[in-house]
């Protein structure tokens, strides 16, 4: 499922380690696909939040183009890529 709020929550931005002063763009909720068992059919569903007061802010003139990044980087964390991984790809993708 792909939401999209107004701006992240604290607890949002507690979960993912988020400094004060510094916000999310985008927010994968879910077990990544690689690490999926047999236990994983009573999970609920993956969550993709677009948080749309900072995607405007940060945008810089191009908000689909900032849409399309942050979607990109959710969707690299939903197949199981973390952190790193994401940021190495984007590198290589955006530059």
């Amino acid at each position: 499922m792909i939401a999209v709020e107004d701006e992240p929550s604290r607890e949002q931005l507690d979960a993912a380690r988020v400094p004060r002063g510094d916000t999310l763009l985008g927010l994968y909720e879910g077990v990544p696909l690689d690490k999926r068992g047999w236990y994983y059919h009573m999970a609920l569903p993956d969550r993709i939040t677009l948080f749309q007061g900072p995607l405007e802010r940060c945008g810089n003139g191009d908000i689909r183009q900032a849409i399309y990044e942050t979607l990109w980087h959710e969707l690299a964390h939903h197949i199981g890529m973390n952190e790193k991984e994401v940021r190495a790809a984007e590198r290589r993708k955006f530059r």
